[in-house]
């Protein structure tokens, strides 16, 4: 827009909002210099539009080992509209439950940092990425980061508690003894898997000890429960 064609066009700008009202006088003259044409001119009307919300800016994502945890640190520079971050989990990188919910500052134009802990990692691979949510439910996802256990040096478990036919031995590679709470010895054995499924249909129902020595010479002692099957 310029009075570059002698027509004044854009010399009368008028802004109200998104919306630009432009508009010019017209004059001409004959040979000899008389005004023919006057109070002449044309006004054209501009409606702009919104500018489109700025998305969550994510400056970082990571994933860091803590022992037998795994923290999640995160930061934003700019956030817009955000409800906040589903944290989820894949063992494959298919299924992605979610673990937790942070909530977002809603708008932000400062860098504002995040942090979640997994107390529970699986064995094996973790796959983590974060769900950002607007408020409206449209979601847009992070970058996967990955963190390796292989249950080496991380603490044994059985579960579930109270079981029945089968118990689970999680990060128990090594001796394991169960026995009653008179200390006879109803089962034992070798276990070299990180995740082992024990046969407990033949044990007799009742509280029962666990002791198991891992490899590296750690000692455990679990008292489970052993319950009829439904």
């Amino acid at each position: 827009m310029d009075a570059s064609g002698g027509d004044h066009f854009g010399r009368s700008v008028g802004m109200h909002g998104s919306n630009i009202i432009v508009g010019a006088f017209f004059e001409d003259e004959d040979q000899n210099g008389n005004n023919t044409l006057s109070d002449a001119g044309s006004v054209y009307f501009y409606e702009g539009t919104d500018a489109a919300a700025l998305p969550v800016t994510l400056v970082q994502f990571n994933a860091f080992r803590e022992g037998d945890r795994v923290r999640l640190h995160w930061q934003t520079s700019t956030e817009q509209n955000n409800y906040g971050f589903y944290i989820q989990r894949s063992k494959d990188g298919k299924d992605w439950p979610s673990l937790g919910f942070v909530s977002g500052q809603g708008d932000s134009y400062r860098t504002v940092d995040y942090h979640f802990t997994d107390d529970n990692p699986n064995t094996g691979v973790n796959y983590y990425r974060l769900k950002q949510e607007d408020y409206d439910g449209s979601p847009a996802y992070s970058e996967i980061r990955s963190i390796y256990f292989n249950g080496a040096g991380r603490d044994a478990r059985g579960h579930p508690n109270p079981f029945s036919t089968f118990l689970t031995i999680e990060n128990g590679q090594g001796a394991i003894i169960i026995s009653d709470m008179l200390g006879r010895v109803l089962e034992q054995r070798t276990i070299t898997e990180a995740v082992y499924r024990l046969d407990t249909s033949a044990l007799p129902d009742g509280p029962c000890i666990i002791r198991l020595q891992k490899n590296n010479g750690k000692l455990y002692t679990m008292k489970l429960v052993k319950t009829p099957p439904n």
